[in-house]
């Protein structure tokens, strides 16, 4: 299960909750904006070992940038979460927007990360146009498939609402939740 973390709109704390309650572990991907309003929920992925993971400082459209801005952005937010958490971010890439170039998949395992896409995914992304539970949780349980590696927009109302059942009716189906290094 991944997040990706771009802003906060008071779902995060709520996702972490069940997430503890659950037992499961996730990755989330920050950007640079996420990591400098949120710093108490930045801290708190960490101490409660899911996986922080990089999605630039920016969020660029990475196949745009030449390589020494590529590095810049990968870089940049790997530092200041050095300096806040005294840790090293988990390093897993997820490209913004889910665009990338050769070119880009080259320099992010040069930086020696590993590129994460995903497997499922929908718009719950636009806080103004969420589907509602019901439609987040039909559509993972939907989907869902040996190896998945499920999207989920950390601003997503909806997503957030389903969240503990979706994880409840995957773990009566036999699935269990891990992290990329787990």
């Amino acid at each position: 299960m991944t997040f990706d973390c771009g802003y906060e709109l008071g779902y995060t704390s709520k996702i972490l909750d069940i997430l503890s309650s659950k037992q499961v572990k996730a990755a989330f991907f920050i950007t640079g904006q996420f990591i400098q309003t949120q710093p108490d929920l930045v801290k708190r992925m960490q101490s409660s070992r899911h996986l922080v993971c990089n999605h630039t400082l920016n969020h660029p459209d990475l196949p745009t940038l030449s390589q020494d801005k590529f590095t810049q952005e990968i870089k940049s937010l790997e530092q200041k979460y050095s300096d806040l958490t005294g840790g090293q971010m988990a390093r897993y890439l997820r490209p913004p927007m889910g665009n990338y170039s050769p070119a880009t998949l080259k320099w992010t395992n040069e930086l020696g990360y590993a590129t994460v896409f995903w497997s499922m995914a929908f718009q719950d992304w636009d806080p103004n146009k969420q589907p509602g539970a019901a439609f987040s949780h039909k559509h993972v349980l939907d989907n869902i498939h040996p190896g998945a590696v499920i999207l989920l927009h950390a601003v997503s109302q909806s997503d957030t609402e389903a969240l503990e059942q979706i994880i409840t009716d995957l773990q009566a189906q036999g699935y269990v939740f891990s992290t990329f290094s787990g």
